[in-house]
Formats: C-alpha cells, sequence, structure tokens
C-alpha cells in the first residue's frame, strides 16, 4: 500500500478513482492512518496563535457543529486530520517517487483553478511544510466547510482533477508511452523542487524534448535535428495556445521559433556548464515563464488530441 498527501482538504464520503489501471484513488484517513496525518498537522498548528487556530476551525465549521471536546490543540489538529484528502495506490507505480511523480505527471497540465501548486496535487508528507500546509488550507477550507454543510452537492474541482487523470489509464496500459513519460514525470518533479533557476529551466526543456522530440535526424533519415525540432514543435504549441486565447500575441511565427532556437542554445550552454557567465537571471526567468505555460499545454495536447500526436510525431 502507498500513501501520499494531496494538498486538498475535504470531507469525502466515497473514494474518488484516479485510475483503474494504478488503483489510485483519492480518501480521507483511516483510523490508523490518522497518526501520520496528525503529526504534520500538529507542526502547523505550532506555529499559530489561538486566534488563528479558532478562526480556521470557525471558517470549517460556521455553525459550530463539531466536537468540542479537549483543548483547542487538540480539536485543531483531530478535525483537520480527518479531512485531508490523501492518493492511495495498492499497486507499485514505476515512477521514482511513485504518487508523488503520478500527482505531478497527472496534475501538471490543470489551469491552476484548483492546485495550490502549479506542479502537481500530491506532495511528500516528509517535505511538506508548514507555509505549504497553512496556503492549501486558507483555499481549501471554504470548498470543505461547503461540502460538510451539502455532503451531496458535486465538488468541481476534484471532478475536473478526475477527469483529467483518467485520461492517463489508456497512455500508462502501452509501454512505448509508458517507458516516454516515466522521465518526464521525474523531470517534471525535479524542476517543480528545484530552486536553481538553471537547473529548473534545464528540466523543463528536457520535458519538452521527452514530449515533442522524435527521431532526430540521421544520414539515412528525413526526420528535422533536435534544435529544429525543439524549436519548431514549440512553437507550434505556442500558437494553439494564442488560437485558444491563453496567452497573448507578442511575437510572429518567425520571431517566435527564433526564441526557441535561443532557448535551445541556452540549454545547450546548461549542460556544458558555460551558462552562468553568459545570461542573466532576468532573462532566464523570461524563457521560463514562456516554456513552462507551453510545456503545460503540450502535456494536454498529448492526452487528449491524438491526431495532434500522429500529427506533431511525424514533422
Amino acid at each position: 500500500m502507498h500513501l501520499a498527501p494531496t494538498f486538498y482538504f475535504r470531507p469525502l464520503s466515497e473514494p474518488i478513482v484516479l485510475s483503474h489501471y494504478y488503483n489510485i484513488t483519492l480518501r480521507n484517513p483511516l483510523p490508523d492512518e490518522l497518526p501520520i496525518f496528525q503529526q504534520n498537522i500538529k507542526v502547523l498548528s505550532a506555529r499559530l496563535s489561538d486566534k488563528e487556530r479558532r478562526r480556521i476551525l470557525f471558517t470549517l465549521y460556521p455553525l459550530g457543529n463539531y466536537n468540542a471536546e479537549g483543548t483547542l490543540e487538540e480539536q485543531f489538529i483531530k478535525e483537520l486530520s480527518q479531512i485531508w484528502v490523501l492518493a492511495h495506490s495498492t499497486k507499485t507505480l514505476p515512477f521514482e517517487e511513485g504518487l508523488v511523480d503520478y500527482g505531478f505527471l497527472c496534475g501538471y497540465f490543470s489551469d491552476g483553478t484548483y492546485m495550490m501548486n502549479p506542479g502537481g496535487f500530491v506532495g511528500d508528507i516528509k517535505n511538506i511544510s508548514p507555509r505549504e500546509l497553512l496556503r492549501a488550507l486558507k483555499k481549501e477550507l471554504p470548498k470543505a466547510a461547503e461540502a460538510l454543510l451539502h455532503p451531496s452537492s458535486i465538488i468541481p474541482d476534484i471532478q475536473e482533477l478526475e477527469e483529467n487523470a483518467s485520461y492517463w489509464d489508456g497512455i500508462f496500459s502501452k509501454s512505448p508511452y509508458l517507458a516516454r513519460f516515466i522521465p518526464l514525470a521525474t523531470s517534471l518533479r525535479l524542476a517543480h523542487h528545484n530552486h536553481d533557476i538553471v537547473q529548473k529551466l534545464l528540466q523543463f526543456c528536457i520535458a519538452s524534448e521527452i514530449l515533442l522530440v522524435h527521431n532526430p535526424s540521421g544520414k539515412n533519415d528525413s526526420k528535422m535535428p533536435m534544435n529544429r525540432q525543439f524549436a519548431s514543435k514549440l512553437a507550434l504549441v505556442r500558437h494553439i495556445m494564442i488560437d485558444r486565447k491563453k496567452e497573448q500575441n507578442l511575437y510572429t511565427p518567425t520571431e517566435m521559433q527564433h526564441f526557441f532556437y535561443q532557448l535551445y542554445e541556452v540549454r545547450s550552454q546548461v549542460t556544458h556548464g558555460r551558462i552562468y557567465s553568459t545570461i542573466s537571471k532576468k532573462d532566464l526567468a523570461h524563457y521560463i515563464n514562456m516554456l513552462y505555460p507551453t510545456l503545460r499545454l503540450s502535456l494536454e495536447l498529448q492526452i487528449k488530441d491524438p491526431l495532434f500526436v500522429e500529427f506533431i510525431n511525424k514533422i
């Protein structure tokens, strides 16, 4: 059995199935699992004042209808740990970090309206900071309170996550795709947790290459070389993004392709250790801000638009 906490805090009357292939569900902790989650809530509680704890409990239970036994801290720990949503799998995942990598892969292309962080929805409980928990709570408690008041109501954001994750079952059952997505999931996790902006850019580039660059040209091959594939395919995805009105069109097609050529050159410099002396952090941040949403849309297109995948693999 494999468990990992999400950044959701909701009372779930029934488990939510994310993957039939890996038998992954979202649910609240069982009684024997509560101590694991209570320990993290206890660390958060120690950093809050009584006033802040009361405010959080009042947000969760505006009518005050919760079991008020024990001290304020004990109530705080008990109530929040019981509605913490965890990801549970009975099958070992092939990813390096299991459920954590799965969370980054399946949550990565969300529009960000329901996720505490832009990289994924599952975290490593050993590395979740009190600050991350508090940020998640502030976003989740109004929704949790609504779910407590109306148990039968639909939870739109988790329903959207369930629908998005369901697309992956078909991909995971096909070994050629699975071999590609294993390193991709790891790259996404490494990029998210890496505070070095240079290494973050490198991981985003690696993830983009895994998705879009295939069979680079050789002596007897008509395919484009890697740098041209990288630039042309990312520029194509960028134009799809603009067409869907997800971003303003600030570049002509030629300028956009040239931009991703430059980005690939930066990636080569990073690989050879020359980047620190040739480009500023401001420019690196600009590259990431362009690449990150393009990569997210690339992931979405890969699993939701088979015709696009077939087309882009032929370029």
